[in-house]
C-alpha cells in the first residue's frame, strides 16, 4: 500500500498494491505521471513503476548484466538506469516501457577511484548532443563530473560547480 497527497483538495488517498516489493533507496523518481523504483520481488530486482492516476503499477526488466548499485535518473524524458561497479558507471536508456529487452546503453565510462556509493546527481546533455555529463558523489562525498566523449573523470571544486549551474 501507498499513499497520496492529492492536490489541490490536499487529502491523502491509499492505494493498495497486490504485490510485494522491497524498494531501493527512500524516495522515486517522478515522469509522465508515475513514480518509478528499484525494487526487489521475491528473488529479482526490477523497475517498478507506479501510477499516480490510479491505474495500478507494472514491472520493467532490468538489462542483463547489470549490478546491484543501481539509481534510476531522467534525461531527456527517457528513464535512464546508472550501474557501477569498481571500475566503470554505465548508462542505460529505457527506450519502451512494458518491451522486454528494450535498454540501450548510451555509454559506459571508466572510472579510476572507487564508486562504492555512487549516488548520480544529474546527467545532461550539450546542445549538439554528442556530449553527456554525469555529476555524482563517491563515498568520501567526493563530486565528480564524468565526460563521456573523453572517456575521464574529474573532480569538481565548488568553483566548477556554480559555472556548470
Amino acid at each position: 500500500m501507498f499513499r497520496l497527497k492529492i492536490k489541490p483538495t490536499d487529502l491523502w488517498k491509499a492505494k493498495s498494491v497486490p504485490t510485494v516489493y522491497h524498494l531501493y533507496g527512500s524516495f522515486g523518481s517522478y515522469l509522465n505521471g508515475s513514480v518509478y523504483w528499484i525494487a526487489r520481488k521475491a528473488n529479482s530486482v526490477l523497475v517498478v513503476a507506479f501510477d499516480l492516476s490510479g491505474n495500478g503499477q507494472r514491472e520493467i526488466l532490468l538489462p542483463t548484466g547489470v549490478s546491484n548499485d543501481l539509481n534510476l535518473r531522467f534525461l531527456n524524458g527517457s528513464l535512464c538506469l546508472a550501474d557501477s561497479d569498481d571500475s566503470h558507471v554505465n548508462i542505460c536508456s529505457l527506450n519502451r516501457c512494458g518491451v522486454e529487452d528494450s535498454w540501450s546503453k548510451l555509454f559506459s565510462v571508466e572510472i579510476s577511484v572507487s564508486l562504492k556509493v555512487f549516488q548520480p546527481i544529474a546527467f545532461s546533455r550539450s546542445q549538439n548532443a554528442e556530449r553527456f555529463d554525469v555529476r555524482a558523489y563517491t563515498e568520501s562525498m567526493l563530486k565528480l563530473s564524468f565526460d563521456v566523449n573523453e572517456e575521464q573523470e574529474k573532480e569538481l571544486n565548488e568553483e566548477q560547480e556554480k559555472d556548470k549551474k
